[in-house]
């Protein structure tokens, strides 16, 4: 440690407590050693320290360092003093012997397992100095030995002895308090591992704050209050660019949390979070991170760009960091909130799907709303809405809720207008007079049955599906009474796709020109029999004739069956094709 191997007191070789006089003997012999060119005595500057370059410019300069109280007091703390003669003694003159781990042992078994007294209060002191050296060496910090060597130093300085210590190394009128010297060995401590050594203040600061000392609060203020102006600086920034320009607040969030990230957990190590000025930063600096993912969410809400990740990261910073309730809670209801935006989604993508159809439904049931209650108004609904349906159900799938409240909105407001048309025809034929019937409303009956299937094919709810059976079970009952039959189209396609079946079944049995052949199968018996003066040669001929007649018959049957199974074999399959297409 540069404050222990360059110790004024080591360039002169004296413990602290020196006399004036012995200071002046001992310098006046260690120069004149040095202009002579010979090695001086044997004195207190302990070589296994580390090297000690003395030259007479050096030692002047050590010399002026210690002329006055505070220079001497700062060099004190730093270095050896004796105020038991036993043990100090044979410690000391073993460092001389270039040992170091025996005089170590010496002063750690007499303070083991002891309170500080008057007897091992410079056994703490010194057994202080040689950790910190070794802690401190060659630009390496041995952790261990750092926080033995500060804690050993801060528990002699917070003991009464550390009176002993400004007494033997100042004058007598002098009156640095056990608070002030504290301070003087941890700034100068921290000022030598702040610039020469790989060690953050924060570690520092964490390693203090375990310790209790008489300075610790006056020591943190300056550590205190500098990242909190340093916080507040950057909030006041940040704030500004938010309100200027919030389409870009994730990105002025997110530094905010970067440039203040060290200061905030700088004030953790040292205040605690249960500190009232630790919780008044964090809360201000979680509010201002929080703000900006709120601004940039409502900025790009209804945007095509989703800003629901980057506004998510900074309400979980800001919420890792704030520790009031209401900063804690203004957090947590915020992060809520967007988790469900962000659950909600999927729907949102789908509703963008089928945003045009959505558009004319809600104006198609609009204006249905003011029509007059017919069966035609009740049909266009229909006809015009389906094909938007299919595109939605397409989009958010047959089960989909969404999907099915509106398809079924759509089948109510026909079906409650429908069947008011109804009644009204059925009221109206029931005004008119003597000996008219309805019958001549079977048309209208008609075109309202037909409706009423066509509903069947669009997807509904189960409540409004078992309304629906009622109503077209009503219908059918009515159409019935006039003759109209209750078949639905797609029921009619099938019987009559059943009839063309039976009649292709009939075709591939029927034998075709039937008559013709039976005709020429006659004529062949009739050739067969015996004629007067016929010759056989003339026989065998007729014979062979019509043979090839009959052959010709039934060739023409065969190909008439094919021709006409082809025919029906179309018929069917057109029927199928049809089948197919219609729903109801």
């Amino acid at each position: 440690m540069q404050q222990i191997q360059d110790n004024p007191y080591r360039v002169i070789g004296l413990l602290v407590g020196a006399s004036a006089p012995q200071q002046v003997r001992h310098i006046n012999r260690l120069i004149q050693s040095i202009e002579a060119e010979v090695d001086p005595d044997e004195d207190f500057s302990f070589p296994i320290l580390g090297n000690l370059n003395r030259t007479i410019e050096r030692i002047n300069m050590a010399k002026s360092k210690i002329h006055l109280d505070s220079g001497k007091i700062k060099a004190a703390l730093f270095w050896f003093y004796k105020s038991n003669d036993i043990e100090d003694e044979a410690a000391f003159d073993l460092l001389k012997c270039n040992e170091i781990r025996e005089p170590a042992l010496i002063w750690a078994n007499f303070i083991k397992g002891k309170e500080i007294s008057q007897r091992n209060a410079s056994a703490h002191f010194n057994l202080s100095t040689l950790f910190l050296n070794s802690g401190l060496k060659n630009n390496v910090i041995n952790e261990i030995s750092l926080n033995k060597g500060i804690t050993l130093k801060l528990k002699f300085l917070e003991s009464e002895f550390s009176a002993d210590l400004v007494r033997v190394s100042t004058d007598e009128n002098n009156r640095t308090n056990k608070v002030e010297l504290q301070l003087i060995f941890l700034n100068e401590l921290h000022a030598e591992i702040e610039k020469k050594y790989d060690f953050s203040t924060d570690k520092f600061l964490t390693l203090l704050n375990k310790l209790n000392f008489s300075a610790k609060e006056e020591f943190f203020k300056g550590f205190i209050q500098k990242p909190i102006r340093q916080i507040e600086d950057e909030i006041s920034k940040t704030k500004a660019k938010r309100q200027a320009d919030k389409r870009d607040s994730e990105i002025f969030g997110n530094e905010l949390y970067e440039n203040t990230e060290a200061s905030i957990e700088q004030l953790k190590n040292i205040l605690d979070t249960s500190d009232v000025r630790y919780q008044n930063i964090a809360d201000k600096l979680a509010n201002e991170i929080l703000q900006c993912g709120i601004d940039f969410f409502q900025e790009f809400e209804d945007e095509d760009f989703d800003p629901s990740d980057e506004s998510m990261n900074l309400f979980e910073l800001a919420r890792s960091i704030a520790i009031g309730n209401i900063v804690s809670q203004r957090c947590a209801e915020n992060t809520e909130n967007l988790q469900e935006w962000i659950d909600e989604k999927p729907n949102r993508d789908r509703q963008k799907l089928i945003e045009d159809e959505l558009i004319f439904l809600d104006s198609k049931l609009e204006r249905f709303q003011s029509l007059s209650d017919t069966i035609n108004n009740a049909k266009d609904l229909i006809d015009s809405c389906k094909p938007k349906l299919i595109e939605i159900k397409k989009a958010l799938g047959t089960n989909d809720d969404f999907y099915l409240n509106i398809s079924s909105a759509i089948v109510q407001n026909a079906q409650n207008m429908l069947v008011q048309a109804v009644n009204e025809i059925i009221e109206a034929s029931e005004r008119r007079s003597y000996g008219a019937s309805l019958s001549s409303d079977a048309a209208s009956i008609q075109t309202a049955l037909d409706i009423t299937f066509k509903m069947g094919s669009f997807d509904m709810n189960s409540t409004l599906k078992t309304h629906y059976k009622k109503n077209l079970e009503g219908i059918k009952d009515l159409a019935g009474q006039l003759g109209i039959s209750t078949l639905s189209p797609k029921e009619k396609i099938q019987q009559e796709k059943a009839q063309a079946e039976r009649k292709l079944r009939d075709i591939q049995n029927q034998v075709f020109l039937q008559s013709e052949i039976n005709a020429a199968n006659s004529e062949m018996e009739t050739i067969k029999e015996w004629q007067f003066l016929r010759s056989q040669a003339d026989r065998d001929s007729l014979i062979r004739n019509q043979e090839n007649k009959i052959r010709q018959i039934k060739t023409r049957s065969e190909q008439e069956k094919a021709i006409q199974i082809k025919l029906q074999q179309k018929r069917i399959s057109d029927l199928q094709v049809k089948l197919q297409q219609t729903e109801f």
